[in-house]
């Protein structure tokens, strides 16, 4: 029987395989990158994204600028509605007799229990203090809405929840 022997492979001949083997998938794998990400290297095209892109940068300002003064004006419109309420407020208190520290207490004389709220408020041409009393036990709980005149303090209206 002939006995199979491998052929001796030197070092250096080992060496320059394995550097030929490594350039040759260095090479392949640079090619196949701009293939798989996507990547042009067509410099006109280049120039044509970078100006979709500035272009989509300014419409986006604009956009922002547009919002900015829109954003701009509904605080204004905020404003104007805060300091026309508040104008209200004072042309409504300036018409009442009694303040709302005795309204709360015409409320609670009327309806024991724990004030609320209390607002000053005209309707139909009439000014009242509406004011809600919470009261009640742990078994029954209710709020009672009152209508108290600011003018003279009688009680206009009374109307419980449950």
């Amino acid at each position: 029987m002939t006995k199979l022997s491998r052929p001796k492979i030197n070092l250096h001949r080992k060496n320059m395989l394995l550097a030929a083997a490594s350039l040759f998938l260095a090479v392949s794998c640079l090619a196949a990158t701009p293939f798989a990400l996507g990547i042009n290297f067509d410099p006109q095209e280049m120039r044509q994204r970078s100006n979709q892109g500035e272009a989509r940068e300014q419409e986006e300002r604009k956009r922002q600028e547009r919002e900015g003064f829109k954003n701009e004006e509904l605080e204004l419109r905020r404003r104007m509605e805060r300091a026309e309420r508040a104008l209200m407020q004072a042309t409504l208190a300036k018409e009442a007799k009694i303040t709302m520290g005795q309204a709360i207490q015409f409320a609670t004389y009327q309806q024991p229990g724990t004030v609320l709220e209390c607002r000053l408020v005209r309707e139909r041409g009439e000014v009242f203090f509406n004011v809600v009393v919470f009261s009640g036990n742990d078994a029954e709980n209710n709020a009672t809405h009152l209508q108290i005149s600011a003018v003279d303090g009688r009680i206009l209206r009374t109307e419980r929840e449950r």
